[in-house]
This record gives C-alpha cells, structure tokens and sequence, in this order.
C-alpha cells in the first residue's frame, strides 16, 4: 500500500509541472511608417503583438508598440522592429517566439541656410534656401568723364560690377606721384567714400574693405591725359576723351523724327522741323442737359488754319439694339462749307435707358476718322406731372391754375389749353398759357 501511494504522489507533481517553449514565429513581423519632414510616425502592423522593441538607426530606440520619432539630420537610416510574441498555454505553461524586420528610411530634416553653391556663403547641408545667399562682391575703379587730371579735376569711382553689395564698405584712397628721375611721393587722400575727385595725373590706389567676409581689395588706377572733344553732342564727341580740346563741332538740323525733314544725323536742333498736316479726331466730347428723353451733345471746334471740318456724324443707340440714329451736320459731304458746329441736341430718348454713342468726322482735305471717342451715357427717369393741378375762374376771360410739387421735385411746368368745343382737336388746337420755374 505505501508503494501505491507514493507513485499517485509523483503522478500528479508531474500533472502540474509548468514548462516555457521558444522558437522562431509563424507570425512574422511588420510596420509602416508616415515621413513629415523627419518626424517618422511608426505604425506596427504584425498579426499578434506582446513586445515591440524598436531601433530607429540613430543610435534611439523604443519599446513602444506605434512610436514617433523625430530625426535631427538628414539621411538614409535602418529601422528595426524586433517583436516578442508570448501565448498563456494556462496549466501548460507559455509560448515564446520572436520575428524581426528592418527596413531602410530616407528622411530630410528643414535645413536653413543658403542653397546657391556659387554663393559665397554656401551651406551643402541646407535644403530649404532662407534668402541668406550672398555672393563676394567684385569691384571696378572707373574714370568720371569728362575730368583733365591736367588740369587737377580728374575723377576716380569705385562701382560694384557684380554680386552683393555690402552693408558696409570703407575706403582708403592713396596718391603716389612720380619725382624725376627715380623717386616718387605717396600721400593719403581725404576721401572715405566711393568717389575721389581733384585728381591729377598720377597713380593711384583705394584699398577696399567691407563687411562681407570675402577679403580685402586693391584696385590701382594711372589717371592718364587724353585730349578730344568731350560734349556728348557734338558730332565728334570722344567717349574716352577726359581733357577737352576746343575741336568739337556740330551738326545742325531738325532732330523731330516725326517731322518731314528730320536728320538722324542732327545734333542740335536749329527749329527748321516742318510737319506734315495732321487733322484729328473729334475731341472735348461732353454730355449735358440729360434729362428722361433728350441730351446736347458737345464737343470742340475742329476747325483751325490747317484742318478745315466738312461735316461730323453722331450715332447712338440703345444698347442690345442692332441699329443706330444718326444726327449729321455740314452735309452733304463736298458742299465746301466750312462746319461749325460744336453741339447738337437729341430728343425723343427713351427714359432710364443705357445708350452708347460715337463720332465721325470729315475734313475737306480728304482726312476721314471713322467712328471714334465713343461712350455710353443714361437717361433720367420719366419726370412726374405736377399734382393736384385745379383751375378757378375769377372772371368770363381769367383763369387761375394752382398745383403742387407732391408727386416729386421740379424745375419747369408749362400749360397748355385749348377751347374745349372744338369736335376734333388737332396740335394747333392747343396753346401754351407759359413756362413756370
């Protein structure tokens, strides 16, 4: 009996003994990643996940299941996802297995800076350009012509040729004049700036140092005497000429090239230009008195010593319409009488309504400007009758009319009558009694 006990002992020790199994995974491992200008969201997308241990290639890692990781400089990196699965198999015991994956990332973090590589100050590391370029200055010493350094009025002027100008330049200008035979004197000018004057003919140097971080330049300059005819006018100007020799002359003629005799090669104009005549279009066009069913019409005389008008065309109409009313004056066209005209009244317009006009005149010279200085213009409202008009009789010949301005303001009322037993009224019937306003 006490062996049959001990052996149902040992049966159920081995009942519940826990075991741990390890091995490579049916699940392998998997992750996406959202690049945003090197801020890398990652995003594990494996089957089963119990332990996420990640290596972002940077010398960073996370035990996080969906990191963020920011880099802090451009490059290629390798990212690693290692995952630890582990499955509670309960009274069994537990069920580790492990799955990698890598994968190679490129991410470019904002670099500011200066993306020119002819720039001076060139950043390779920079991908986004913040306006910062600047580009070493190089500098010209130039004459200022026309100044005779014989004569101690020659001038020297420095002149950026090309790149940034600096925000701060100083300058040193030195003479070295020449003692026969073999000896010379150096003296320190009193310019600061760009431009040295007073100069006479001899060597000399600025030396150039500005803010720019490119160095230090030296510009030499012999301010030689060269004799010519210096006014740009004249027709043998000399462009290097500094000194100037009294031999210049001048070509005279009319220098107007919209005139019939003008000289491409006049340099002075001598006022002999002649102009062929030229008749124009109708100018100084105005509208007035506009009121619901008429408008005058204005414009300038035409007329003058040379340009004689023959007739001038007014057209008009309303807009969307296809055809136009024209009012004509001088015609017909050829009478030989001179056209005076500067305005002309319109009637029979139809009231707030858009109308567009133009004019086109003749010139008994043959000149002919079709339809021009054209518009648009509107009529007024119809204007309201005057209210409660009442007539009484104070006598067998009187009659007095009153009335009112309550249906709108106006300027001028008129009445007209007409004896009422007359049978069939024509427009003679009636007269008009005045005008009132």
């Amino acid at each position: 009996m006490k062996q049959i006990r001990l052996f149902s002992v040992l049966i159920l020790c081995s009942l519940f003994s826990m075991q741990t199994y390890s091995q490579g995974c049916y699940y392998p491992a998997s992750f996406s990643y959202y690049n945003n200008n090197g801020t890398v969201s990652f995003t594990n997308t494996s089957t089963y996940i119990s332990l996420s241990n990640w290596n972002f290639g940077d010398g960073n890692t996370s035990n996080q299941n969906h990191p963020t990781h920011t880099y802090s400089a451009s490059g290629t990196y390798n990212v690693t996802l290692d995952l630890t699965y582990v499955f509670n198999l309960g009274v069994y015991g537990s069920f580790t297995c492990y799955s990698s994956t890598s994968t190679s990332i490129t991410v470019s973090v904002p670099t500011y800076g200066c993306t020119d590589p002819n720039a001076s100050n060139y950043d390779p590391l920079a991908n986004i350009d913040d306006g910062s370029c600047f580009y070493c200055p190089t500098y010209n010493l130039v004459e200022i012509l026309p100044g005779c350094p014989n004569n101690n009025n020659g001038g020297l002027m420095v002149e950026v040729s090309s790149g940034s100008i600096p925000s701060s330049i100083s300058y040193t200008w030195i003479e070295q004049i020449y003692l026969p035979p073999y000896g010379s004197q150096t003296n320190t000018l009193p310019f600061t700036g760009p431009v040295a004057t007073g100069l006479g003919p001899h060597w000399h140097r600025v030396d150039i140092q500005d803010n720019s971080g490119c160095g230090f330049t030296q510009l030499w300059h012999n301010m030689l005497s060269r004799y010519g005819c210096t006014d740009t006018l004249a027709s043998n100007y000399d462009a290097i000429a500094n000194c100037d020799n009294s031999s210049c002359t001048y070509t005279y003629g009319c220098t107007d090239s919209i005139a019939t005799n003008y000289n491409p090669n006049a340099v002075v104009d001598n006022g002999t230009c002649i102009y062929t005549n030229i008749c124009g279009e109708t100018t100084g066009v105005t509208l007035t008195d506009i009121i619901h069913d008429r408008v005058i019409f204005n414009w300038d005389d035409m007329n003058d010593s040379s340009c004689v008008v023959d007739q001038i065309r007014i057209r008009y109409r309303e807009i969307g319409t296809s055809t136009y009313s024209t009012k004509t004056m001088g015609a017909p066209v050829g009478n030989n009488n001179t056209c005076l005209n500067t305005s002309k009244r319109i009637l029979n317009l139809n009231e707030s309504t858009n109308y567009e006009y133009g004019f086109k005149i003749w010139y008994q010279d043959g000149t002919i400007h079709d339809w021009h200085s054209e518009d648009k213009f509107w009529t007024l409202d119809l204007c309201p009758n005057v209210g409660n008009l009442a007539v009484t009789t104070s006598s067998p010949s009187s009659a007095n009319f009153t009335w009112d301005d309550s249906n709108g303001a106006y300027s001028f009322a008129r009445i007209k009558i007409r004896v009422d037993s007359i049978s069939n009224p024509i427009s003679s019937s009636w007269f008009n009694t005045g005008g009132f306003g």
